[in-house]
């Protein structure tokens, strides 16, 4: 047995465990995305940089506290794993058309 875990009484059924509740019995589900794909800024955040390719395409950076060298090393690598993925993906189509 599990130290601190809940067991339900045997008169009580069991939760079956969903992606959504993770088999926990009384939690809520959780909301709903919000509309439109927009995310809520939380407390503490500011949407620090924004490019808008074409009208509903978008970049947006939010950010917590000071934008220090760790939080840019941390985007360079993701800028980084884009590229390469980007550039799989020519290659992929390209390697498509030629064949």
């Amino acid at each position: 047995m599990i130290p601190d875990a809940y067991n339900p009484p045997d008169d009580e059924e069991e939760t079956e465990q969903t992606s959504e509740n993770k088999g926990v019995r009384g939690t809520p589900p959780p909301p709903p995305p919000p509309a439109g794909g927009k995310v809520k800024i939380m407390d503490g955040e500011r949407v620090a940089f924004t490019e808008e390719g074409q009208p509903g395409q978008y970049l947006k950076l939010v950010a917590s506290g000071e934008v220090d060298d760790t939080k840019l090393e941390a985007l360079e690598d993701y800028v980084k794993r884009q590229r390469k993925r980007l550039a799989s993906q020519s290659r992929d189509k390209f390697d498509d058309l030629v064949e």
